[in-house]
């Protein structure tokens, strides 16, 4: 084409209007990275997903995390647990229910049934490490099981497994044969995937039934120590996704994902050989207390003063060490200078590129340095907090998909079991809500401190609070991760308790507790004229009794 091209040039022919097209868009499209051929280059690749994630390339990654992230690293290990640390928060995730069509009461007593499974159950420790496996091993699989080992009437729990405990374990290219042969369908010499019917398409790949494009059921290995065998093959169950929860982040269209911090790896092992290398050089140079100078000639002999080998001499290596005693005096071989050796390792740049290294591993996290170092030494509190936004936002987004895809779904199982238990909810759950509808709610998860200063917090708060830019109900719920109305009961009793006591009140501006409790009283009696001597009675700050202001 191109020599018929060269032609008609030559001849005068014009091109014609198709090729002058397709040349055009040929140059249009030029890109440098795509016309270089740079060794650098050489490992990017077109694959489809499944295959980039096939099992045998996430065995290594998965492994190469874990002893980085998980295992050898003190910096990598305490950089990935404080990232699922302040992922929980604390006291982790807690119920508020929010359907207008139940009463207070109700809601509260469902809420402290939910926290009483919670704690039995061991759900906020469960939640970490499923935050902290699906950072390292790039997935986390949680089953919804029967456990009758629970006091709790409710017998649903929920376990974490190992990343390879679900799976086949044969590669993505014998994984359809290998699941065929596990439910006892023989698979074709294609391996393509089982046709049910006209419609749906069934296919398995590494562990997971993929209908139409979608998970629908997940294949668990009854031993996780058990390696797949191409011949006997692995033991185990496929459990139905309605049971089966699988958390991850899914950047393509790929049935399983490769860990996180996956890109980071490389610099994990540049970090390692680094400090490793840098260890060495100072351990070569503290092995020598001294060295000596001298003129002679290379294979001289400064003992003796003759031209002989060193290697010659059978004492050699014993005549250039002298034991050392404190106040001794002594004489050097002629023509020869002592000298101390040098530390030259580490230098003083060793500091800043292990900051670096650790600063690019850990940004896929979106952990900022001194979060991940443990200290903030060099930072100020403008800078400190620009680099916990980012952070803050996301954990936030980690905790919505968690609500979205663990929560809701072990709450609406929780519901439902217990539901067919005879008393255990209140009657009027019964009544204004059927099996077949949810419940309102939300989730609250613990306020991360975004000031050092807590009275300046505060402050800002009171301030809010009194411009009317936000609610009681926002202030509890928000940085306090509390119900508003147990946070007024208990405001309540303390109140009276304390004037049983004869003991002031504690006040503040914009805090009054007396105004608090008015409106309780307001509340329970609605009568004006208890909302106006409510409203007077405020603490004789003048008459205060001596034991209560020692107290």
């Amino acid at each position: 084409m191109a020599l018929l091209e060269s032609v008609k040039s030559f001849l005068g022919i014009k091109a014609s209007r198709s090729t002058r097209q397709l040349n055009k868009k040929l140059i249009q499209a030029r890109h440098d990275a795509s016309t270089s051929t740079d060794a650098h280059w050489l490992a990017a690749e077109t694959l489809p997903a499944n295959q980039s994630y096939s099992p045998l390339h996430r065995k290594r990654l998965v492994s190469r995390s874990r002893y980085e992230f998980g295992e050898n690293s003190p910096i990598l290990v305490g950089a990935t647990q404080t990232y699922a640390t302040d992922f929980i928060g604390g006291k982790g995730p807690s119920l508020q229910i929010t359907d207008p069509r139940l009463s207070t009461k109700t809601q509260q007593k469902i809420e402290r049934l939910w926290k009483e499974w919670c704690k039995e159950t061991r759900y906020r420790s469960k939640l970490w490490k499923a935050r902290y496996i699906r950072m390292i091993e790039g997935e986390t699989f949680i089953p919804l099981v029967n456990d009758i080992t629970l006091k709790n009437p409710v017998k649903l729990n929920i376990e974490i497994l190992e990343n390879f405990q679900v799976g086949d374990g044969s590669s993505y290219t014998s994984s359809l044969l290998q699941n065929s042969k596990i439910n006892n369908v023989k698979g074709n010499k294609n391996r393509q995937p089982k046709v049910r019917d006209n419609q749906a398409k069934i296919k398995e790949i590494d562990g997971i039934r993929i209908t139409n494009g979608k998970p629908t059921d997940y294949f668990v290995a009854n031993d996780p120590d058990n390696q797949f065998s191409p011949i006997l093959g692995r033991t185990g169950q496929w459990i139905n996704k309605t049971y089966m929860i699988h958390w991850r982040r899914q950047l393509r269209n790929s049935a399983r994902s490769a860990p996180e911090l996956a890109a980071s790896l490389p610099l994990c092992a540049l970090l390692r050989r680094y400090t490793l290398a840098t260890v060495k050089s100072a351990e070569t140079v503290a092995m020598f207390t001294g060295l000596l100078e001298t003129e002679v000639q290379a294979n001289g002999n400064p003992y003796t003063g003759s031209e002989s080998s060193w290697a010659d001499d059978p004492y050699q290596y014993e005549s250039t060490r002298w034991p050392l005693e404190a106040g001794m005096i002594a004489t050097l071989p002629t023509g020869t200078k002592f000298q101390q050796p040098k530390a030259e390792q580490p230098t003083t740049t060793y500091d800043e590129f292990t900051e670096a290294c650790v600063r690019e591993i850990v940004r896929p996290m979106n952990q900022p340095l001194n979060v991940a170092l443990g200290h903030s030494g060099g930072y100020n509190m403008a800078s400190g907090t620009l680099d916990n936004n980012l952070y803050s936002n996301t954990l936030k987004n980690d905790q919505i998909d968690c609500d979205e895809e663990i929560n809701d779904i072990v709450l609406d199982a929780w519901l439902e079991e217990a539901q067919l238990i005879p008393g255990f909810l209140p009657n009027e759950y019964h009544e204004k809500i059927s099996r077949a509808e949810s419940l309102d709610h939300d989730w609250h998860w613990p306020e991360r401190q975004h000031h050092t200063d807590p009275l300046k917090t505060q402050l800002a708060i009171t301030e809010a609070w009194e411009a009317g830019r936000v609610t009681d109900s926002d202030i509890q719920t928000k940085f306090y991760n509390r119900d508003p109305e147990v946070h007024y009961e208990n405001l309540r009793k303390q109140n009276e308790r304390r004037k049983a006591l004869d003991l002031p009140l504690p006040s503040g501006k914009g805090n009054d507790l007396t105004q608090i409790e008015g409106f309780l009283e307001e509340t329970e009696s609605n009568s004006e004229d208890s909302t106006k001597s409510s409203s007077k009675s405020k603490p004789n700050k003048t008459n205060k009794p001596k034991e209560a202001a020692e107290v």
